[in-house]
């Protein structure tokens, strides 16, 4: 299965093959035109990934693009957060300068925990756990309602760092990243629990 190569190291994550993937884009170019650009650019990402699945091009003979799907990836994200339609309640606040909508987070996530979880299904152990504080769905049944609830609680982190903890957990031997709680965000923080 190619989800343990990727685990393995023997076949590069999609996010790296998007970084080789080149894009012609500025801050300028137009939000609907970067979705344009996005959906070609992700035609271009599947014959990459199928060349380099079928051997016929070598990931680490490809160069870097810049800017690069991944680029572009980003800059749609940042664009959504100053105008916020990421869950179903379309507030559109500017989340990058910290204005608040429905769900109480700017746009530095915070992390209530975060350790190696071994009570998942056997081929996810040890799964990297990591709970984030709030949600838009307020379900009153949620057993995770004393995070869920409270968004300022918790801890905010770089996503530099936020990465280093990933990797780190990785070589503890982590299976997978699990960002548990259902808002949608960066997830730029965590506090942990070791």
């Amino acid at each position: 299965m190619l989800d343990f190569k990727i685990e393995n190291n023997e076949f590069p994550a999609g996010y790296r093959i998007a970084q080789k993937v080149p894009v012609d884009f500025n801050s300028d170019t137009s939000t609907d035109d970067l979705w344009i650009l996005h959906s070609k650019a992700t035609i271009e990402y599947w014959e990459l990934f199928d060349q380099i699945k079928q051997g016929i091009l070598e990931f680490s003979e490809i160069p870097l693009a810049h800017p690069s799907l991944m680029d572009l990836k980003v800059e749609i994200a940042e664009r959504i957060i100053k105008n916020c339609i990421c869950c179903e309640r379309r507030c559109k606040v500017n989340r990058k300068n910290r204005e608040l909508g429905y769900c109480r987070i700017s746009s530095v996530s915070r992390c209530a925990s975060e350790f190696l979880h071994r009570g998942e299904e056997p081929e996810l152990v040890p799964s990297h756990t990591i709970f984030f504080t709030g949600c838009v769905f307020s379900c009153v049944y949620c057993q995770n309602w004393d995070i869920s609830t409270r968004p300022e609680c918790g801890i905010e982190i770089e996503p530099p760092q936020f990465a280093k903890i990933i990797d780190a957990r990785r070589r503890q031997g982590s299976r997978n990243v699990n960002f548990v709680t259902p808002y949608t965000t960066s997830p730029y923080c965590f506090e942990s629990n070791q």
